[in-house]
């Protein structure tokens, strides 16, 4: 069973009691019947019929008791709906009363002024026993609701207050207020206990369930809509707040994994969500959709922070770690297309295409800052940098191979140019000491050189 059916379950069955209250109904009937049958023993006189001198057998519509002071104690009669027991006191008052009228047999147990007391009686729906103030008003009783137990306490003008009843399933208590109205019900059956409390137009407000997952409690506004639900089960406790549509939007848990907090939109879907677990606190912010679109994490590593498209595709991750920290920008397909890092030796800008090939690379490290350029191979195809001797830039082939090498520095400059095998073959120099320019063989032998 789950739980909404049982919270319905517990609002039904404290609302039971038409059947009960048809024996107190009785049970007044009864007072009222028994007065009728005290009057006609009053009002009557015994009529015997002759019988033989030895009686065997005695036959009269009344009988009439009196004490040595010719006082009437006790009066049977035979009545419209059955025979009639009626006892009285030294005083003429009547104290007890035993009849069969219409709804079934009865008793009545009255004070010294005449007013029932106590009163016990059997109806089609059972036994039914009640307790009445000085003013006659039955406050207190005791029935059988088919093969159900069920106690009810009355307040002085018939509403009942406090309803107690067992039946095979379960067992309930119901209180409720001047009006009538059932404010508070309890109930225990096989799933656990359930605690439910109404407002003054009998809406319920607020529900506590216990049942095999753990102890569950429900706060509802005045339309009967569930605001706040909270629950504990063996995962750990939980908090659900909903709004006036009945559509959840705040969730709050703490799980052996760690505390989380979900929000939800007016359409119940999830919009953010915060969890804090061993490695640390993580948020994620959703669209419409439920896609992840803003996701920030922090563990013991660093932080990282991703940003995600329409289509959950990660398009933005900045992160900083104890090395450093660093920026990665992706395509739609989700595949990285420039990063860039930044560690204790300098930064470091990376562009890659669509095939995930490096493209170009710039950095800027303590030895001085430099560009590098790649072919559609990943293979460097261009490399400029400068340190603290002098700027200087290297053009390769497909292979790799460096062909050209431009160099400046406090000396002067200089220019290399290479073979398809990396041997160089032409070198011009423009130092401080004069120009100079040496042509080489494959061999790397100069063959000519100037001046």
């Amino acid at each position: 069973m789950t739980t909404e059916e049982r919270l319905e379950k517990l609002e039904k069955d404290l609302a039971r009691g038409k059947r009960f209250n048809r024996w107190l109904l009785a049970g007044l009937a009864l007072c009222l019947g028994i007065g009728v049958v005290a009057w006609a023993f009053l009002s009557g006189t015994a009529t015997v019929q002759p019988a033989e001198t030895t009686l065997k057998e005695v036959r009269a519509n009344r009988f009439v008791l009196e004490d040595p002071n010719g006082k009437t104690r006790a009066r049977l009669a035979m009545l419209k709906n059955g025979p009639g027991l009626c006892l009285s006191d030294e005083n003429g008052q009547l104290r007890a009363m035993l009849a069969m009228v219409k709804e079934g047999p009865g008793l009545v147990l009255a004070d010294e002024k005449g007013k029932s007391g106590v009163w016990l009686n059997v109806t089609k729906d059972g036994p039914g026993l009640g307790l009445n103030d000085p003013n006659g008003n039955t406050r207190v009783g005791l029935g059988m609701d088919k093969d159900e137990p069920r106690i009810r306490l009355l307040d002085e003008n018939g509403k009942v207050s406090v309803a107690l009843a067992a039946t095979k399933n379960m067992s309930a208590l119901a209180l409720s207020d001047e009006k009538g109205e059932t404010r508070a019900g309890l109930i225990v059956d096989k799933d656990g206990p359930g605690l439910a409390l109404s407002d003054e137009k009998g809406e319920t407000r607020a529900m506590l369930i216990v049942d095999k997952d753990g102890p569950r409690l429900h706060l509802s506004d005045e339309n009967g809509k569930s605001g706040a639900r909270m629950v504990t089960t063996k995962d750990g406790p939980g908090l659900f707040l909903s709004d006036e549509n009945d559509k959840p939007r705040v969730m709050l848990a703490a799980v052996k994994d760690g505390p989380g907090l979900g929000l939800y939109d007016e359409n119940g879907k999830g919009r953010a969500g915060l969890i804090a677990d061993k490695d640390g606190p993580g948020l994620r912010l959703y669209d419409e959709n439920e896609k992840t679109r803003v996701m920030l994490r922090l563990d013991k590593e660093g932080s990282v922070m991703g940003l995600y498209d329409e289509n959950g595709k990660g398009r933005t991750l900045l992160s900083a770690f104890k090395n450093g920290q660093g920026l990665i920008l992706c395509d739609e397909n989700g595949e990285g297309r420039a990063t860039l890092f930044a560690d204790k030796d300098g930064p470091v800008l990376r562009l890659w295409d669509e095939d995930g090939k490096p493209r170009a690379l710039l950095s800027a490290f303590k030895i001085g800052p430099a560009l590098a350029l790649y072919d559609e191979q990943g293979k460097p195809s261009a490399i400029l940098g400068t340190n603290k001797d002098g700027p200087c830039l290297f053009l390769s082939d497909e292979n790799g191979k460096p062909y050209v090498l431009l160099s400046g520095s406090k000396d002067g400059s200089s220019l290399s140019l290479s073979d398809e095998n990396g041997k160089p073959r032409v070198s011009m120099n423009a130092l401080k000491i004069g120009t100079m320019l040496i042509l080489t063989d494959e061999n790397g032998n100069p063959v000519w050189s100037a001046p």
